[in-house]
């Protein structure tokens, strides 16, 4: 029953994150309106469907698969901050250019 569970829940992750990034923008951008942020309610749903996976796998499992999750988030807030840091300084730049 649980191994159900855990695969139906790992099977809607794997269909749906592709469009994980699409769907933060127009959520955002229909709750908050353009040119807001992205909220965090709508970025971290696949944070969730991880949690709610991780209620199913056996002990012995659960600290390779934590493993993995802290790799892989610390790798995501390496390239973001880089990213984050790359459109101020683009955003600088054109003002710069503009004034």
């Amino acid at each position: 029953m649980l191994q159900r569970i855990r695969e139906g829940l790992t099977l809607v992750l794997i269909a749906v994150l592709p469009f994980h990034a699409f769907l933060v923008t127009v959520g955002t951008k229909l709750i908050a309106g353009s040119g807001q942020s992205p909220l965090p309610v709508l970025a971290l749903w696949k944070e969730a469907v991880l949690g709610m996976i991780l209620l199913f796998v056996n002990l012995w499992e659960l600290s390779i698969i934590l493993m993995l999750i802290l790799a892989i988030t610390v790798l995501h807030k390496i390239f973001s901050d880089k990213e984050v840091n790359e459109i101020k300084r683009n955003r600088a730049r054109v003002i710069d250019i503009i004034t």
